[in-house]
């Protein structure tokens, strides 16, 4: 695995555990005459009693509880684990902007419950002068995470990362092998538009009510007691999983992803920073010319990033406002008549200058964000993107640090000293490794064709049978054309106003969205309700159910809470009814992704491929792979079926009402893949 951690030197083995029994008389007997020389470096720091009320099968679900609530025979261990770094432990760890998550952690503590009752915490050191064999460590966390005892732990994706690139565990020993349960997804669950960051805020979020431990100047034994709390939070956890029917959609698929999340973000992704580098000197020069038609423009020098020095040009100096006859609002932060993007647009007919300052920042957001930003994050020949589980309410994976997600796919138009036209593609420096090419499998309009099967709408779905592109079939449905040709602006109108009027967009705002007065706006939304009524009633339909049970589902049981549903405030109502549209047809789309993740990888490892290709990218409803030339159209095959085969991706009893198809798309870089 390539991703870097920061390099610390090795923290001593503590002499104040040193003296203690080992971990292997209870939990490793089997292995006790193989690893006779291992033991020195794990050892028990104290064991007391704990109790729990859940046992566990196999399959990674606990068992239901009894009627009574008995307390059930523990039947397989249960290990709760987390890292400890600097001090601290994942469970107690500083605020994320502290320097924890860029230190090497010296060692894992774990809590294990062998017979009913009693837990041993132990700790297992991960640096290298501590064992004798240096196998023995892999070996240990290989056995301990295939095991079938239940492994806990807050924040798992941290430590299966470190555990994987520590010890050189390959993907397709890890995807869909290790599964570790992680409360802090789970609370995310029951409360997606309130995460928790800390273990303290999931504490917090379930209201254990347990005491907190006393202050210990020694960070195991505090970690002892965090991990009995650990227990307690999971124990509660599946209690409310089970309740709200969401027990199943966190083993069953968030649980699964985590590994293959980690394994994602540890491979990261090789860039031609050389590539880079020339886009940023062709955006660089065309701001530098910018700067000066700006110049000229305002017949004036002045700082083109500075709000302040930007208004007094516009309002003092050419007086816009009044050319142009509008009242300008000024900022509460900057104490300044606006220069926001409305602003400058409205302005712009009336002088160069606006034109001009609108274009500097789209390049300048560009060049920082996609190109400079770009390779300020690069680590070698390679960017490693953060993959965030719990960041978005809909259930959606984000990307951060640097955002891959946004990467602009179409080009960049800009214009050369004599005014001739050349185009950047952002996506061109992402490349695949030697001997490999990009695969790419879109879902085509993907949220389109869910909101079409939860609408039912007869009109919609038969359309969606026809061989020809949806929106030229729609387009000749709604303008009455038959068999004319459509032309791309028709098809590109009708696709603006099947999305506005979707998620709820008015009159007013479709008159903005297709620049048209309101009459017509209004004539659109009747003619296209007349022919589709199912872009109104299913809207309708998820707004009555959510304010008659306070909460929607997605088609994959994902659940969301929507307690301003009812306000008496309009603003806020309205806000919250295209919250839950969204919800319900973008949940659902997470599902269906999250699931061919999942469905594509036991695919690809049952027909021994998985050393071929290598999931890389995750675009909401595009997935890229990195696959070896030599099995590229086997992968293919794989990926394509897979992802067609809706009733099989949800799980659900019927088939799904329209077809969901599939664009394959491969290349050498990743602006330049071809069906």
């Amino acid at each position: 695995m390539s991703r870097i951690w920061t390099p610390v030197q090795a923290t001593p083995h503590p002499s104040n555990v040193s003296g203690l029994s080992f971990i292997g008389e209870q939990v490793l007997q089997v292995l006790q005459k193989k690893w006779q020389d291992s033991y020195s470096s794990l050892t028990n720091v104290t064991t007391t009693p704990a109790h729990y009320i859940l046992s566990t099968r196999e399959g990674g679900a606990f068992e239901e509880p009894t009627p009574a609530c008995r307390i059930p025979v523990v039947s397989e261990p249960i290990t709760d684990l987390c890292t400890l770094r600097e001090g601290f432990s994942q469970l107690n760890k500083p605020s994320e902007f502290s320097v924890f998550g860029h230190c090497t952690p010296m060692g894992l503590m774990l809590a294990l419950t062998v017979q009913p009752g009693y837990t041993d915490f132990c700790y297992f050191s991960v640096s290298d002068n501590h064992w004798k064999n240096k196998n023995t460590p892999q070996t240990f966390i290989s056995l301990l995470l295939n095991g079938r005892c239940r492994k806990l732990c807050y924040d798992a994706q941290e430590l299966i990362m470190f555990l994987v690139d520590k010890y050189g565990f390959e993907a397709d020993q890890v995807c869909l092998k290790w599964l570790l349960l992680d409360p802090k997804v789970g609370c995310w669950l029951l409360d997606p538009d309130h995460p928790p960051g800390q273990f303290a805020d999931a504490v917090h979020a379930l209201s254990l009510g347990l005491e907190k431990p006393s202050a210990s100047p020694n960070m195991k034994t505090v970690a002892c007691h965090q991990l009995q709390l650990l227990s307690s939070l999971t124990e509660k956890l599946y209690q409310q999983l089970l309740k709200q029917k969401l027990w199943k959609i966190f083993v069953d698929m968030e649980m699964k992803l985590l590994p293959i999340l980690a394994v994602m973000e540890l491979r990261g992704i090789l860039v031609n920073k050389e590539r880079l580098k020339e886009m940023e000197n062709v955006l660089e020069n065309q701001m530098n010319r910018l700067k000066d038609a700006a110049y000229r423009a305002a017949g004036k020098h002045f700082h083109m990033n500075s709000v302040p020095q930007l208004s007094q040009i516009l309002y003092e100096h050419l007086k816009l406002d009044q050319k142009a006859g509008i009242k300008v609002k000024t900022t509460m932060s900057r104490g300044s008549k606006s220069t926001s993007i409305p602003m400058l647009k409205l302005l712009q007919p009336f002088h160069p200058l606006p034109g001009i300052v609108l274009e500097y920042r789209h390049l300048h957001k560009l060049n920082s964000t996609y190109v400079a930003g770009m390779l300020q994050h690069t680590k070698g020949d390679y960017i490693f993107t953060t993959w965030e589980q719990t960041a978005c309410a809909t259930g959606r994976l984000t990307s951060s640090n640097p955002n891959l997600q946004s990467v602009p796919k179409q080009p960049i138009s800009i214009a050369g000293q004599t005014d001739e036209q050349r185009s950047i593609l952002l996506r061109s420096p992402f490349i695949p490794r030697p001997g490999h090419v990009l695969l790419a499998a879109d879902f085509q309009h993907i949220e389109f064709r869910i909101f079409a099967h939860l609408a039912k709408d007869v009109a919609l779905i038969q359309l969606f049978h026809k061989p020809n592109d949806i929106f030229v079939n729609l387009a000749q449905m709604w303008l009455n054309r038959g068999s004319a040709v459509i032309t791309a602006e028709d098809r590109e109108k009708t696709k603006r106003i099947v999305y506005a009027m979707m998620y709820g967009a008015g009159a007013q705002k479709l008159a903005e969205i297709l620049d048209v007065k309101g009459d017509e706006a209004n004539f659109i939304i009747s003619s296209f309700n007349s022919i589709f009524p199912g872009l109104h009633t299913f809207r309708q339909h998820v707004i009555d159910e959510c304010q008659k049970q306070g909460y929607l589902c997605t088609v994959g049981g994902r659940r969301r809470l929507f307690p301003s549903i009812c306000s008496s405030s309009f603003i806020v109502r309205a806000h919250t009814e295209r919250q839950a549209v969204n919800f319900v047809i973008q949940g659902s789309a997470a599902d269906l992704c999250k699931s061919a993740m999942l469905q594509i990888e036991h695919k690809l490892q049952e027909e021994q491929l998985a050393h071929d290709a290598h999931l890389l990218l995750q675009i909401h409803d595009e997935l890229v792979w990195e696959v070896s030339i030599a099995q590229l159209q086997n992968v293919r095959g794989i990926v394509k079926t897979v992802m067609e085969q809706s009733k099989s991706l949800f799980g659900l009893s019927e088939k799904f009402s329209v077809p969901l198809p599939v664009l394959i798309s491969t290349g050498e870089t990743w602006a330049d893949m071809t069906p």
